[in-house]
């Protein structure tokens, strides 16, 4: 819980704070006389426009799209190689501090911190009335479970035998729901990589993309340190949680310069037309 306020406390203190104009009106905190259920439900509805656009988006691969694939797939494929030399090499140098290192590593990947992470700093926008944050909470909320679903998915398929069960690197059982046999990709390293993408662009600092991109990379290898996943699980579950949260980021943007309504109104010099954003 210590680690959720500090994650938490951070985001907030970090983030750009709202602005106000010279009549002294803020620019990004909401209207108070709109209401905290017509802001959640605007935020649910966008939700659902920004997982259309994602959806979208996947039958749209360019050239761009296609290089990125071809990367992931060749560093995936040379980790396979090397998983089970590389477990060996963080099992012979363990020590007390890396213990201690690793446990930051995993908690900041797991699912339940991940949740209360962005429902902290969504309700913590709501309240306040404080958009920028709260935005944030509802893109990182998007990106955990859009990537969550992907990974899963992908474990129950692919059924891999986690390291601890000593079949080694290249024992699958695929469609299985025993647990033991979800080594491929990483959750936790997922959910961080998402986290972590979401947050160091809306901070849009260097060094809050070396800070939270370290603590993801820390909750990586994390998990080859405590003899959960191999490599390659690391680095596809890393692609799936940078690629998801960049769709959600992408899916935003485009979606907050579309006007939300459009009203036509008569008036005595003739007709008025209104768009809301």
């Amino acid at each position: 819980m210590k680690f959720i306020f500090i994650i938490v406390s951070s985001i907030i203190l970090i983030s750009p704070v709202p602005e106000l104009s010279a009549a002294g009106d803020s620019c990004n905190v909401a209207d108070s006389s709109y209401g905290w259920f017509d802001t959640v439900g605007e935020d649910i509805k966008s939700f659902g426009e920004d997982a259309e656009f994602v959806w979208n988006s996947l039958g749209e691969t360019g050239n761009k799209e296609l290089m990125i694939g071809i990367g992931v797939s060749g560093a995936a494929f040379v980790t396979y190689l090397l998983d089970s030399e590389f477990s060996k090499m963080l099992e012979r140098n363990k020590t007390s501090w890396a213990d201690d290192l690793t446990s930051y590593g995993n908690d900041y990947g797991l699912k339940a911190n991940t949740m209360i992470i962005s429902q902290a700093v969504y309700i913590g926008g709501l309240a306040s009335g404080w958009d920028d944050l709260r935005e944030t909470g509802r893109l990182l909320y998007e990106s955990i479970i859009l990537t969550g679903m992907v990974t899963q998915t992908l474990k129950f398929i692919v059924g891999r035998a986690r390291p601890y069960e000593e079949r080694g690197d290249h024992y699958f059982t695929p469609f299985v729901s025993n647990g033991d046999y979800h080594s491929f990709p990483s959750g936790h390293t997922t959910l961080a990589f998402a986290l972590s993408t979401v947050i160091s662009h809306q901070i849009d600092s260097w060094w809050a993309y070396a800070g939270f991109y370290g603590l993801s990379t820390l909750t990586g290898i994390s998990r080859v340190y405590t003899n959960k996943h191999w490599l390659s699980d690391i680095v596809v579950g890393a692609a799936i949680g940078t690629a998801g949260a960049y769709l959600i980021i992408k899916a935003n943007e485009k979606n907050s310069i579309l006007p939300k309504s459009i009203v036509v109104a008569p008036t005595l010099s003739g007709i008025n037309l209104s768009a809301q954003f």
